[in-house]
């Protein structure tokens, strides 16, 4: 029987949004990224999600509503967004490289498929040196929501961005810093369970 380990990603993450600053913690399995559990809170609402495969329950709580209860089942099984970059990593980036995957995202509904499109490599600068990276496209219904930029054995995801609602983009990165989130890192063993759930366009 495969032994399950659990690997978290960066426990008390935090980010500035639209209701201040965001603290998210997430476990996932290290063999195959299947998410776990996502705990995520800020100033105007708390929100717990459990992941069982197909089945994701929680609730949602802010202090002016009564908490919402979350109980979604699917036809799949979705990764959680809260690691969407290194479930990108894990494809086996190419040239011209297509492919759609399933990631949950509470604030769109839940389930939601991503296609996501290899752009091609560049030339980045960091504190290590130059090196050539993929560039990877990530869109939501046919309208981009993303990039990452992706080094090569190891995957190392050494910069992101993200589009957001008002226009503007999140970035995560930049020349001459150390912002990577490794695939290594998780000790993964497998891609098998990941490319299952990657539809090549």
């Amino acid at each position: 029987m495969r032994r399950r380990c659990l690997h978290p990603v960066v426990p008390g993450e935090t980010f500035d949004g639209p209701s201040g600053v965001t603290t998210d913690s997430a476990f996932f399995d290290s063999m195959t990224l299947a998410p776990i559990w996502h705990r995520s809170h800020n100033t105007a609402r708390v929100m717990r999600l459990d992941f069982q495969r197909e089945h994701v329950t929680g609730h949602r709580m802010r202090a002016d509503q009564d908490p919402i209860t979350i109980d979604q089942r699917y036809a799949v099984a979705p990764f959680d967004s809260n690691v969407q970059d290194l479930v990108v990593a894990a494809l086996p980036l190419v040239r011209h490289f297509r492919a759609r995957l399933p990631v949950y995202v509470y604030e769109r509904g839940g389930l939601v498929w991503i296609e996501i499109r290899v752009l091609g490599r560049e030339r980045l600068a960091s504190a290590a040196g130059v090196d050539s990276v993929w560039v990877v496209e990530v869109s939501r219904s046919g309208r981009p929501s993303g990039r990452y930029w992706i080094t090569d054995r190891p995957s190392v995801v050494v910069r992101s961005e993200y589009a957001l609602p008002d226009g503007g983009t999140f970035r995560i990165g930049a020349p001459g810093e150390v912002a990577g989130r490794s695939l290594s890192s998780t000790g993964l063993a497998s891609l098998l369970e990941i490319l299952k759930r990657a539809m090549a366009l």
